[in-house]
C-alpha cells in the first residue's frame, strides 16, 4: 500500500482528533485546543494520507520543546539532546502495511540530520 507522508495542517485537525480518540486507550485524550498547544511544539508533525483520506499521524519533539510528559521528563532528566517520539497513530485499518516503519525512517532521517551534524 502505498501513502503519502506530509507535513500535517490545521486542516487535518479534525481527523487527527478522530484518530487519536479511536485509540484513546493507548494514548492520551486530546481536544482541539491540546492538539493546537503540541502542535506548536512538534520538531515533527506528518501525516499519512491513503485512499483520498488521512489514515495516521506522528509527533516528535526536541528536548528544548517545553512539552511536558511524564515520559518526555524522564528523557530531559537523562539525556541533553533528543527527539522524543510521541506518537505514532495509525488507523486500524490500515496497520500492518509498513507505514509505522516508514514513520520511523522519516524519524531517522531527521535524527541523523539533526542530531550528529
Amino acid at each position: 500500500m502505498d501513502f503519502d507522508i506530509r507535513p500535517a495542517k490545521v486542516q487535518d485537525y479534525p481527523e487527527i482528533l478522530r484518530l487519536n480518540e479511536a485509540d484513546v486507550e493507548m494514548l492520551s485524550p486530546m481536544d482541539e485546543e491540546i492538539l493546537c498547544r503540541m502542535a506548536e511544539l512538534t520538531e515533527l508533525f506528518q501525516v499519512a494520507e491513503a485512499d483520498g483520506g488521512i489514515v495516521g499521524f506522528q509527533m516528535v519533539y526536541r528536548e528544548s520543546s517545553g512539552y511536558r510528559s511524564e515520559n518526555y521528563t524522564w528523557f530531559c532528566e537523562h539525556y541533553p539532546k533528543f527527539l522524543y517520539v510521541d506518537r505514532i497513530v495509525v488507523a486500524g485499518e490500515y496497520r500492518k502495511y509498513g507505514l509505522g516503519k516508514n514513520y520511523m525512517k522519516k524519524y531517522s532521517v531527521l535524527l541523523k540530520n539533526q542530531m550528529f551534524r
